[in-house]
This record gives structure tokens, C-alpha cells and sequence, in this order.
């Protein structure tokens, strides 16, 4: 079969030391065939020797599907190190809002276009960008990363419900789109910051013809304030909302968890991501997972504020599938994923090696509706590799792998060489 389609028609070709399987394993002395942006062929380099094509060479480095980060805000990478990790969140979103108010849009532009680049760095192929007003959908539309804009909103006020899901919509329907190149989702900002008639609107509209399969995304269950503020009214994060003058007059605490008040909405009955979730109780779990929902775990903001133990538990009990993502670099070191596997790693000793690769590729390559065509080296998916140095011994990738994150090497999409580190 291999030399019927070998000669078909033009191919390239990525050798590696390893190339990783799906089941852990890793194939020694690899090669995959790539043929208009898919994969051809995956097999040890002796048996597609007679594949005829470009043959690029990676040498000593371990092949990786590409890295898909389920959650970042590039708008905020020129903020790095900026603010120091804290464990005041509501102080945090204060001084990123009053920044975001004194910022330019030429510095926003920017730190969009360095983010995306530093995610190719860190061997991202795909991602999931919360966009506000399109400004990054427009900033990235020669970027070779596949990427979905979940377009943000932010409106507290009921009456105004239906004019923002109006405004966001017609903002979504004019931006450019392609299967697997460029697709738009929503991402209501939190429940703290999103009026229950909007959540409902929303919920109603991705249920309607051709908004069902739209990606929702929310940072849900975040910090202890949000859930203070839902369950009983209290606390900083209501105080705040207050003293910025954007709570609705006569405002009532739902009495119930985050999770639960999405519920209530009919919001979960649609595809989605739920952002952090490192407050979520036993039952919240098993809401998410009745919805069929995906948690984006950012384990460098997890540990930027100081949190507590991670209920990863509760979501493995419960079945909820569990992705990591960098979230911005205004509360993480960086935006590399290879290091939110190690955090990863750290922070789950039960963990096997597979099970950490799948929470940065196929678990979101599910989550975002792209799992039968990224974050696999199988035949027919897409071409998007991330080769790593030093690579590892052995037939199976081991969690000592990930004790001192690796260096992306190179990052091929859909078949083309788009960064290689020659000094590597």
C-alpha cells in the first residue's frame, strides 16, 4: 500500500528519533508521511523509504502531536510579570481592569501578536483565544495557528441583555471563517459578570439552527469570592462589582454554587469549556459531567493565586474531562503548555505520562469540536506536529519526561514547517 500511494503524488516526510503513539508508546526511528496538509502514513523510516518527497529530518527529537491550548487571552501578554502572584483576586481584577482602561490599542495589537507567537514557541498548534470587539480575529488572520475566537462579553444589566447578545452575534457572522482554520465561539465572561436574562439568551440562541454546534466558553467557579457572592451575597467580590457601579439595583444572590446557577439557565446544554473550576464542590462535578462540559485547568493561575489543592479528583470521579491551558501571561510565568503538563505532572502524582499528553491535545481537540481532525499523529488527521529536545528513552513515555520541561524544537501545521530551532 505504501508504495501504490507513494507514488501518487508529492509528499514530505518528518523523521524523528521517537514519535509518540496514542496508547504511550513510542515508535523508534520514526517517520510520518504528510500529503496536503493530513497524514499519510506513520510508521519506523525503514518501511517508507520508497515514499518519494521532501524529507526533513528533525534528528534527536521526540514527535508530539500538536499542543492545544484550550484557554488564553493574548491581549494580556504584555503584562508579564507585571503583577506580582497574589492571592487577592478581586484586588488582581481591579488593576486589570483599571489598566485595560489606559491601554492603547497599539500595545493591545502587539501583545496579541507576541502571544501568538510565544504560543508556537511552546508548541501550540491550536488554541482558544478570548477575543474582545474581534480585535484578535483581525491581529491573527496570517497566523498559522488554528484557532477558535471565543468572543467575549461582559453585561451585568438585564435590560440590556438582548442588545449585547445582538451586538456579539452580528460580530461573530461578519468575522471571517474556515473549518479547522478559523471558527468563532462565545465566551460570556463568568456568571459574576453576565445578567441571568443574557445566560438565557445566550442558551436560547445556541440551541437555534446552525448556533448549535458553537463552542461556549466561561471561567466558571474560579475563586472563593465568586462563589461566596453566589451562595450567600457577601464578600469582596460583590463589594467590588458594587463600588464599580455595575451590579443591577436590588441584585439577589442566587443561593446556590456557580456551577448550579449555570444550570438553572439551561447554558450547559450547549458545547462547552468551563475556565479553572478550582472551586467546584462534589456536585458541581456532576453537573458539569451530566452536560457533557470540559474543565480548562491552568495549573501556572491556579498556583499565580495561591489556591488551594486542585479537586481534580472530584472531576476524574465524576467523569469530567480535564484539559490544560495557559490562561494570559497577566497571571502565569509564561504561555508555554509544556510547562502546565509539568505543573500537571506535579500536581496529579497519579498521573500517567499518556494521561497528562491527552489533557494538552485530546481532550481539548474534543472539547473545541476538532477531536476527529487534531491532537493525534494518526492517519487522516491533520499534519500538525511539535518535535522536543532532549528526547527520551525507552518504548513508553515516562512522567520523568516532564520533571524538566523539554524545548520545542520545531512546530509543523498542516505538513508545513512553521518554527525550527536549528540551535536545538
Amino acid at each position: 500500500m505504501y508504495q501504490e500511494l507513494a507514488m501518487s503524488e508529492q509528499s514530505t516526510i518528518f523523521r524523528a528519533r521517537k514519535i509518540y503513539r496514542e496508547d504511550g508508546t513510542l515508535l523508534d526511528d520514526g517517520a510520518v508521511v504528510c500529503r496536503a496538509g493530513k497524514i499519510a502514513a506513520v510508521a519506523p523510516w525503514p518501511a517508507l523509504r520508497s515514499w518519494h518527497g521532501r524529507i526533513v529530518n528533525l534528528g534527536p527529537a521526540l514527535l508530539l502531536p500538536g499542543l492545544v491550548n484550550a484557554h488564553t487571552h493574548l491581549r494580556l501578554t504584555h503584562l508579564l510579570g507585571k503583577i506580582a502572584s497574589t492571592a487577592d483576586f478581586v484586588g488582581w481584577l481591579a488593576r486589570i481592569t483599571l489598566r485595560a482602561k489606559f491601554t492603547r490599542q497599539a500595545t493591545f495589537l502587539r501583545s496579541i501578536e507576541a502571544g501568538a507567537r510565544r504560543l508556537l514557541e511552546g508548541g501550540v498548534t491550536t488554541a482558544v483565544e478570548i477575543d474582545v470587539d474581534g480585535l484578535s480575529a483581525e491581529t491573527l488572520r496570517s497566523s498559522p495557528l488554528r484557532l477558535v475566537f471565543a468572543h467575549e462579553c461582559i453585561a451585568l444589566d438585564p435590560a440590556r441583555a438582548e442588545q449585547t447578545l445582538r451586538r456579539l452575534t452580528d460580530l461573530v457572522e461578519r468575522l471571517d471563517s474556515e473549518p479547522l482554520r478559523r471558527e468563532h465561539g462565545l465566551a460570556p465572561h463568568a456568571p459574576y459578570s453576565v445578567s441571568r436574562e443574557l445566560w438565557q439568551l445566550l442558551s436560547r440562541k445556541t440551541r437555534e439552527a446552525g448556533h448549535s454546534s458553537r463552542l461556549i466558553t466561561t471561567h466558571l467557579a474560579e475563586s472563593a469570592e465568586e462563589v461566596a457572592m453566589f451562595r450567600s451575597g457577601r464578600g469582596k467580590m460583590i463589594r467590588w462589582l458594587r463600588m464599580f457601579g455595575v451590579l443591577p439595583r436590588g441584585w439577589r444572590a442566587p443561593r446556590c454554587s456557580p456551577v448550579e446557577f449555570l444550570e438553572q439557565t439551561g447554558t450547559p446544554d450547549a458545547r462547552g469549556i468551563a475556565a479553572h473550576c478550582g472551586f467546584a464542590d462534589e456536585a458541581d462535578a456532576e453537573r458539569l459531567a451530566r452536560h457533557g462540559w470540559t474543565v480548562a485547568f491552568c495549573p501556572g493561575t491556579h498556583e499565580y493565586f495561591k489556591r488551594p489543592a486542585y479537586p481534580l479528583h472530584l472531576f476524574r470521579r465524576a467523569g469530567v474531562p480535564v484539559c490544560v491551558a495557559t490562561d494570559s501571561a497577566a497571571s502565569n510565568t509564561g504561555l508555554g503548555m509544556m510547562n502546565e503538563m509539568a505543573r500537571l505532572a506535579r500536581h496529579a502524582p497519579d498521573l500517567s505520562a499518556k494521561e497528562i499528553v491527552a489533557a494538552a491535545t485530546t481532550i481539548p481537540a474534543r472539547a473545541i469540536g476538532w477531536g476527529d481532525n487534531v491532537g493525534r499523529i494518526e492517519i487522516g488527521y491533520c499534519a500538525d506536529f511539535s518535535a522536543w529536545t532532549p528526547c527520551c528513552e525507552g518504548n513508553r513515555l515516562d512522567r520523568s519526561w516532564f520533571a524538566t520541561p523539554p524545548a520545542c524544537a520545531a512546530i509543523i501545521i498542516g505538513g508545513r514547517t512553521v518554527m525550527h530551532n536549528k540551535n536545538l
